[in-house]
């Protein structure tokens, strides 16, 4: 590994780390899977989780340092904001 531009580079030329725009799609990618399972386990539209997901992620991530676990915290939420939708209307 070697730096160029102040990026650090492999020996074939190639970025040593994924860019934000790679690392970004990935994320989405995964957001997606987990947007799907959560509609399946609670029975809930599509377009309602992922709304839900999406205003959970940006509120949860407002100020945020570190970014590892927020997925995961941002899933549970809305799992627990769904089941939560589900007791006040019974």
């Amino acid at each position: 590994m070697y730096w160029r531009a102040g990026r650090a580079m492999q020996s074939n030329g190639l970025p040593a780390f994924p860019s934000i725009r790679m690392e970004a799609s990935m994320n989405q990618h995964a957001a997606e899977e987990l947007v799907k399972a959560i509609a399946a386990e609670t029975h809930a539209p599509m377009e309602t989780v992922s709304r839900m997901y999406e205003e959970t992620w940006a509120a949860f991530s407002d100020g945020a340092r570190i970014m590892d676990y927020l997925s995961v915290l941002v899933a549970r939420r809305v799992r627990e904001n769904l089941r939560s939708l589900r007791t006040d209307a019974h």
